[in-house]
């Protein structure tokens, strides 16, 4: 989340529940809504973690920011979804932090 506020964006909710499953993080950033999806591995000896957002994932969250959009009728219908993909440990080197931006 840090990440994403020093490049900008702001927190709108965390770990926002619905029928249709869990958003990470909703934030806003230019009249538009994010929903971001954080994968993270200590390393990529297995994987990547951007590997485990699935076309299924995808459309979980699609349904899941649909839910969202209704239950908080104030916003429009401007928004997308993200993925940020952490390789590390938290607390200790610096991790390495990839997004991708509007991945349905």
């Amino acid at each position: 989340m840090k990440f994403l506020m020093e490049n900008g964006l702001e927190l709108v909710s965390r770990n926002f529940r619905t029928p249709d499953g869990e958003i990470d993080l909703v934030m806003f950033s230019h009249g538009q809504l994010i929903f971001v999806e954080v994968k993270t591995r200590k390393n990529s000896e297995f994987s990547l973690p951007e590997e485990a957002v699935t076309d299924e994932k995808i459309e979980h969250l699609v349904a899941a920011a649909e839910w969202f959009l209704q239950q908080n009728p104030m916003y429009d219908d401007n928004w997308r979804i993200d993925v940020i993909s952490i390789i590390g440990v938290p607390g200790s080197s610096t991790p390495q932090i990839e997004w991708f931006e509007n991945v349905s």
